[in-house]
């Protein structure tokens, strides 16, 4: 009778431990590979996307890379337009007042040449561009410098189909002597 309880119990026990490994521990070993399933999937999304976008900015690089910066500078050798490298991309300060007619957001027949290589060249890269108009406190001619990059902004989409999308203007206000416009492209 001993020998009965005994295997009783023990198959009670064996009873016991197989529905608790169905009940409770499959369904979380079943869960648990199921998120990881999951896991793997979202990292192999975030892994095509993050290709994708590395992709599009090398593609902004190479372009700049393209129509590099020493030919650009060549090719505005000028006292009136200056160009260096940014982190992002290239930058144009354009010296306004020789650019333009006094007092007037429209260009001199010399200001007009230099304003064409340099929206050529730009227009050329292919990246966002972002005109700064940097205005001092002292600043009275404010407004001609707004008109003046507009009119940089409306050359850049009429005469060379920019996307107006790709152009945005921004007015800063810096310390005394530093107004003037930039163009950065990116």
């Amino acid at each position: 009778m001993k020998s009965f309880i005994k295997n009783l119990l023990l198959i009670t026990i064996l009873i016991g431990i197989i529905f608790i490994y169905f009940k409770e521990y499959k369904p979380k070993i079943e869960k648990y590979n199921k998120l990881k399933s999951e896991e793997q999937e979202i990292i192999k999304e975030l892994n095509a996307l993050k290709m994708k976008v590395d992709s599009m900015s090398n593609k902004k690089q190479d372009n700049i890379d393209k129509y590099t910066y020493e030919s650009i500078q060549k090719e505005l050798k000028t006292d009136s337009i200056r160009v260096w490298k940014t982190g992002e991309g290239l930058k144009f300060e354009v010296n306004d007042r020789r650019i333009f007619m006094k007092n007037k957001s429209l260009p001199t027949k010399e200001g007009e040449k230099m304003l064409e290589k340099l929206l050529s060249n730009i227009t050329n890269v292919k990246g966002n561009i972002k005109i700064e108009v940097l205005l001092d406190s002292l600043d009275k001619n404010g407004k001609l410098k707004i008109d003046r990059s507009v009119f940089i902004m409306n050359q850049m989409i009429r005469k060379y189909g920019i996307n107006r999308n790709d152009v945005e203007i921004n007015i800063l206000l810096v310390k005394k002597g530093l107004s003037g416009i930039n163009i950065e492209l990116r």
